[in-house]
């Protein structure tokens, strides 16, 4: 699976054969054949991940998104069956697409949530199974869909919650920075000593993750001197492209 960009669909109809990337999906019918994500494809009798023929009911197949399919008895990842799952309640809470921020190209991964009648399950197609995310209230989970969620008591960032935030006051920020009004999160942590009102993340391409509430400065989560920041800020600006770096500081 592509760690760049998820989005492209690898498989191919060359002459007589269904190929996905250099391997031919074998059994395949080339004139019925349908790819429908990176790793997703059907033909009108099989459904296949990637060039491998699955166990699942052609009949009742359901293409969710990327990360979720099901047909009348399961439903499945990339894996295989999710346990415990419910296909007749299962619903997709996004796009199951994340974005990263900051990059000059654009890298896209396979991320997201879903609920049934009973639990939430959050699934990141590059690190393993679907799993529950535990303590999550189904009835009331919605997904902010970059990896973000929130019940009517929690805030979740993918499995794990975020401890004190509040889930009806919670704005995320960027470059995985949030707030609740009262505290600032990165991550699932808190940011020591930062002032909710005034924090200002950094935007700029190609860097890690800097903010400011303009008393205090961070690299992630951690306090960093305004020397560091500034000159972190000045080595970016000069490693831009020329017409970018002018875009940038012209926008300042």
């Amino acid at each position: 699976m592509s760690t760049v960009c998820q989005l492209r669909i690898p498989f191919e109809v060359r002459g007589d054969a269904v190929f996905w990337g250099t391997h031919e999906v074998p059994g395949a019918d080339p004139k019925t054949f349908v790819g429908l994500s990176n790793v997703w494809g059907a033909d009108h009798k099989t459904v296949f991940t990637e060039w491998r023929p699955r166990k699942i009911d052609r009949a009742s197949f359901e293409f969710l998104n990327g990360l979720f399919v099901r047909d009348r008895t399961h439903v499945y990842d990339y894996h295989g069956a999710i346990e415990g799952a419910d296909p007749q309640s299962f619903t997709c809470l996004d796009a199951g697409l994340v974005s990263q921020e900051g990059g000059v190209t654009c890298h896209v991964w396979q991320r997201g949530y879903a609920r049934d009648a009973r639990q939430v399950y959050y699934h990141d197609q590059q690190t393993g199974r679907a799993s529950v995310v535990r303590g999550a209230d189904a009835n009331t989970f919605v997904s902010f869909g970059n990896s973000y969620g929130r019940d009517n008591r929690s805030v979740y960032h993918e499995k794990s919650r975020i401890p004190t935030a509040r889930p009806m006051q919670w704005l995320f920020l960027g470059r995985e920075y949030s707030t609740d009004g009262e505290r600032v999160f990165y991550f699932n942590r808190t940011v020591p000593g930062a002032r909710p009102a005034e924090m200002r993340v950094v935007l700029l391409p190609t860097i890690g993750n800097y903010a400011t509430d303009g008393q205090n400065w961070f690299r992630n989560d951690s306090p960093i001197s305004k020397a560091e920041f500034d000159q972190e800020m000045a080595r970016v600006l000069k490693s831009l492209p020329k017409s970018l770096a002018v875009a940038v500081s012209s926008n300042q």
